[in-house]
């Protein structure tokens, strides 16, 4: 007898992973259209131009609407707390975008690749918190593969290279400050996050984009070939990072920690595959075997790493999202 009810469950998932899959690569290939075909030069007015509408699409999405669930923080809390949280998470984005500007998608997803390993550095650090023998092992190929990856990068660029590290190690602080000052009294799903921390952010981006970029931009904004086009390409891009995390919340709520994680590192591969044959940036062979060892060493990684395997302090399972959560935002990224 078929099972219609397990075949319209599966359906859906396979929906849901769908419009991630579509939003989070369109944002990633698109972002890099806007840098290099549109010329739009400037990463930092780009992050304030999506920070912005996501503050105003999370507002609408929870407190107008009631779609989703907002979740009550005190005003204390937000200042004292979330403020210091929301740089990490502006920081995280912002050098994503910069790393974009200077290296070829494929490159830049290879390297951020990392953010598990520096979340688990940075954890040890923090709280002592020792990954098992066999997940650390598991990182290693992922770190060989990413040094591998950019050793041989032929479209090497200094700046997007720094910059994608330093995004990796926002993310780890960003995670490790969540831990350190929620104590998993609040758990944020990605829209209520986004409430939160892309407000703070605007205001942290108006200052350094008017000051470092307002001139570039403006001069762009009144070249002779300018169109009504570009400007719905930026604002199309906008909303298309916001989808990315409604599909994000949607994948959390309907996946296991390794689904999501197979599903997320099957991601990276298909954005790597696509931006190459759009971009035709040149990849040579010993590229192709660093992603392929950063990949599979990272999905190695977060099927042991089903949960945290830990030995020292508990802290680390007292954050502002669940274990399993965790596990499947570091998938995303």
């Amino acid at each position: 007898m078929v099972n219609i009810k397990g075949i319209k469950g599966n359906l859906h998932l396979l929906m849901i992973l769908g419009a991630w899959y579509i939003s989070n690569g369109t944002t990633i290939l698109l972002n890099k259209y806007i840098f290099q075909a549109m010329l739009f030069q400037f990463p930092i007015t780009l992050t304030f131009i999506h920070m912005t509408m996501q503050s105003g699409l999370a507002f609408v999405t929870i407190v107008i609407f009631g779609l989703i669930e907002k979740t009550p923080i005190p005003t204390d809390v937000y200042f004292k707390r979330m403020i210091p949280i929301s740089f990490f998470f502006c920081a995280n984005i912002l050098l994503g975008n910069v790393s974009l500007r200077y290296v070829p998608v494929s490159f830049m997803q290879t390297l951020k690749s990392l953010t598990p390993v520096f979340a688990a550095v940075l954890q040890y650090l923090c709280f002592g918190s020792r990954l098992s023998a066999q997940a650390a092992v598991s990182l290693l190929p992922a770190t060989l593969g990413v040094a591998l990856s950019a050793y041989t990068e032929l479209s090497f660029n200094l700046i997007g290279f720094v910059s994608a590290i330093l995004s990796c190690l926002f993310t780890g602080l960003k995670f490790v400050l969540s831990f350190a000052l929620l104590r998993g009294q609040y758990n944020l799903d990605a829209i209520n996050m986004l409430l939160y921390m892309a407000p703070p952010s605007v205001l942290i981006l108006f200052p350094s984009a008017f000051w470092f970029e307002s001139t570039g931009v403006m001069a762009w904004l009144k070249a002779p070939d300018r169109t009504e086009k570009d400007l719905a390409v930026l604002l199309f891009s906008a909303i298309v990072s916001f989808s990315l995390n409604a599909t994000l919340f949607m994948v959390i709520k309907a996946t296991s920690s390794v689904t999501a994680t197979i599903a997320g590192n099957l991601k990276t591969l298909v954005v790597i595959i696509i931006s190459i044959i759009i971009f035709k940036n040149p990849v040579q062979f010993w590229n192709y075997v660093g992603m392929i060892a950063a990949l599979a060493g990272i999905t190695w990684y977060g099927m042991i790493k089903n949960k945290w395997q830990t030995t020292g302090t508990s802290e680390i399972s007292e954050g502002s999202q669940t274990e399993s959560e965790q596990i499947k935002r570091e998938a995303a990224a």
